[in-house]
């Protein structure tokens, strides 16, 4: 960790995600992977008994794991480093009247007034907001999975921080909805990964100091069925030679990443 960080090769199998992933996401990087040979950023892992829990990269590495890759890169950090924060969804291109009929006929989820609270609000762009409540007998994660499939598949979602609907409507014409979710700790991420019950692709935001951007691993260090401590010193290599030629740079102030 002499520059700051800690990055490993892992095995894929030691790698132990908790969130669903978005199939659409998935496919476009697996093309992305193909065409560029490397994995640019890689996913941030924390350490658990005998693996790590996946905190943010699920769309990276089950890309990998679809093209047969036996490990992965991984940055690993403390879970005492870890600033949790939730992302809004703003679901778009679909008439708000079919997404509100669709929601409202999932299985395993009531829509009831905002004044409860529940793991979700929705705010649509015309008519009441409704809070989203698990059924009696369904996990609140169940409950949160089964909603969130139903507008990925219905409508395109994109990912949003601003918490006022008026704002993200301004720059989203084609809104017809903005999903707000209830806070979650790291304790409930850990128990999702652990136990098999899955939050839904792309509501947890984890906030990294030090957060490491643009590595750029070849995906043959990846690929090549070496052991794991070569491809540990390959990759230590990378990094000592960036650090050598002046090419690790930390930055401190809050950035707008414009090509992700």
């Amino acid at each position: 960790m002499k520059n700051g960080f800690t990055l490993k090769v892992v095995p894929l199998d030691r790698v132990t995600p908790h969130e669903e992933v978005d199939p659409a996401r998935v496919d476009r990087l697996v093309s992305r992977l193909d065409e560029a040979g490397v994995l640019l950023n890689p996913p941030v892992v924390t350490p658990a008994s005998d693996h790590y829990v996946l905190l943010d990269g699920a769309t990276r590495t089950e890309a990998l794991r679809r093209r047969g890759f036996r490990d992965t890169v991984v940055q690993v950090v403390a879970s005492g480093d870890l600033e949790l924060r939730t992302w809004r969804h703003v679901i778009r291109g679909v008439d708000v009247d079919d997404l509100r009929r669709e929601l409202k006929a999932v299985d395993g989820v009531e829509l009831r007034p905002l004044v409860e609270r529940g793991v979700a609000r929705v705010y649509f762009v015309t008519g009441e907001p409704a809070s989203v409540h698990p059924a009696p007998g369904v996990s609140p994660h169940a409950a949160l999975s089964a909603f969130v499939a139903c507008y990925l598949r219905v409508g395109r979602v994109s990912r949003s921080t601003r918490p006022d609907p008026a704002a993200s409507a301004a720059i989203y014409p084609d809104m017809a909805a903005l999903v707000s979710f209830s806070h979650l700790s790291l304790d409930e991420v850990t128990a999702a990964a652990e136990g098999g019950d899955r939050l839904p692709a792309g509501i947890t935001r984890f906030v990294i100091p030090g957060r490491v951007l643009r590595l750029g691993v070849p995906l043959r260090l990846l690929a090549d069925d070496i052991p794991l401590d070569e491809k540990q010193a390959e990759l230590d290599r990378l990094v000592e030679d960036r650090a050598r030629n002046g090419r690790i740079r930390h930055y401190t102030e809050p950035v707008f990443v414009l090509d992700e």
